[in-house]
């Protein structure tokens, strides 16, 4: 099965400061969930294995532009094919949507820890919000969940 679809949890979301590096338009953009662990490298968010629930987008591509998007974006997330130079590494993840269904797609996971001071983002301020030049993690978790929405993230 070939993907069609990006998880975007920092800067490539809509409204952010990276979503103009999306070389073709989506099909479709939902509302989703992983389950990783979301930090704070300053500039941009970097994703880490993890059990929390992280918020994002799932881009739905056209097969046509699916080359295209993963060429671009690889280069954007500084990704060289699984080497210990990349900043990010591209993998598969279920992303769970909105209406409870789940679909695959490919995310970016944060690779040169060694190299980044980095702090946990808690899961009461997992939220991101849009900002000129990156990003924000000032919404509540009052304000994000809504009554879908358990204390500890969406219902499965």
């Amino acid at each position: 099965m070939e993907l069609t679809a990006f998880f975007a949890y920092g800067t490539l979301k809509r409204g952010f400061c990276r979503e103009k590096c999306w070389p073709k338009p989506a099909k479709k953009v939902k509302k989703g969930w992983i389950r990783g662990k979301l930090f704070d490298l300053g500039p941009y968010p970097g994703l880490a294995e993890g059990m929390e629930w992280v918020e994002g987008e799932l881009w739905v591509m056209s097969p046509d532009d699916m080359d295209a998007t993963i060429q671009e974006l690889d280069a954007v997330e500084g990704y060289h094919q699984d080497s210990d130079e990349d900043l990010y590494n591209r993998k598969t993840v279920e992303v769970l949507l909105e209406d409870g269904s789940k679909s695959l797609a490919y995310t970016y996971y944060f690779n040169r820890w060694d190299s980044m001071k980095a702090s946990h983002i808690p899961p009461t301020r997992r939220f991101l919000v849009p900002s000129q030049s990156s990003y924000q993690a000032d919404r509540s978790i009052e304000e994000a969940f809504s009554a879908v929405w358990l204390k500890d993230g969406p219902r499965e």
